[in-house]
């Protein structure tokens, strides 16, 4: 079974976890040959996540073997056996400037490690009541989140490790996050069956969504978050318009713009700030046009919140 994927940043290759206890590489071509993959066997247990750096020179794993490896990708070498978790790691994530690596666990915590030294830097412990089942660097590496098993998503501080906020909306296990790329917004999935979305700026769940039959179990925005796509346990991906952007609206997605398909690989990427330099659209059902300098006063007001992050 495949547990994860992660798309290199350069587009050339793809790494899947697999609980056949191996990672594997593929090289992504253009042509209709059969596409090469390179089997890594590194641990002894499955492996239940793995992620490239922004660089696409590294990959980092975790597994139920309870460790986190940092991979050269070039000469396919272990250059890092971290080993702290006291059970199965479920999820690991790069920093967005690959200094950091996030791990969460089956052991109730979350360790976040410098990657130039290969050492712990901290582990945020005695918070989350059940296993974390994914850990999410924001886009400006300033957050992470972590989806417990609690049923409870939960944002900390990088810097000053501490927990800033704490969204309990969801009446099961909490599966999976993701970030929008400007940094406002987060969606989580989870074993009951919704899709939320969430105003980090007001700290309050803007919209939930039903759309899987079952269980909801990913989800993971386009590179400039005008739209993003779920997973779930009845085998479907369902592509859905996002319609979030700077000036912080919401619309529900019409039914008739779901797209149901096949099951498909989910990925991870490295994804840029993407600020048109016009932004025009209607709201609601009137012909009220959002100005920009209304847009610049909603950047302002994200940049307050963030200082107001950093003084806590």
């Amino acid at each position: 079974m495949i547990n994860d994927i992660s798309v290199s940043p350069t587009g050339l290759m793809i790494a899947s976890a697999s609980s056949d206890e191996t990672v594997r590489l593929w090289r992504i071509n253009n042509t209709n040959e059969d596409t090469e993959s390179l089997n890594l066997k590194f641990n002894s247990a499955p492996v239940k996540s793995v992620d490239f750096s922004c660089d696409s020179r590294l990959i980092v794993t975790g597994s139920d073997d309870k460790t986190v490896k940092i991979v050269n990708v070039n000469d396919r070498k272990v250059m890092a056996n971290l080993n702290s978790h006291t059970n199965w790691v479920k999820s690991v994530r790069f920093s967005h400037d690959a200094r950091l690596i996030a791990s969460s666990s089956d052991d109730k915590t979350v360790k976040l490690w410098d990657v130039n030294t290969k050492t712990l830097l901290y582990t945020f412990t005695g918070v989350h009541n059940g296993v974390v089942n994914a850990v999410r660097f924001h886009t400006d590496n300033s957050l992470i989140a972590t989806a417990c098993f609690d049923k409870k998503i939960r944002l900390f501080d990088v810097r000053s490790k501490q927990l800033v906020q704490v969204y309990d909306q969801h009446k099961k296990s909490v599966t999976s996050l993701a970030f929008h790329p400007n940094g406002n917004y987060l969606s989580s999935t989870s074993y009951d069956e919704g899709i939320n979305i969430y105003d980090l700026r007001n700290g309050a769940i803007l919209f939930t969504l039903s759309g899987h039959d079952g269980p909801t179990t990913c989800v993971n925005f386009s590179k400039y978050g005008d739209y993003f796509s779920t997973g779930g346990a009845d085998g479907l991906v369902i592509i859905w318009k996002s319609n979030l952007n700077l000036a912080s609206q919401f619309y529900d997605l019409p039914a008739d713009n779901q797209m149901s398909v096949r099951p498909s690989s989910g990925c991870s990427s490295v994804v840029k700030r993407h600020i048109d330099n016009e932004v025009s659209y209607n709201k609601g059902n009137g012909n009220d046009n959002i100005s920009i300098s209304e847009d610049l006063s909603k950047v302002f007001e994200k940049m307050v919140f963030q200082l107001e992050l950093v003084t806590k």
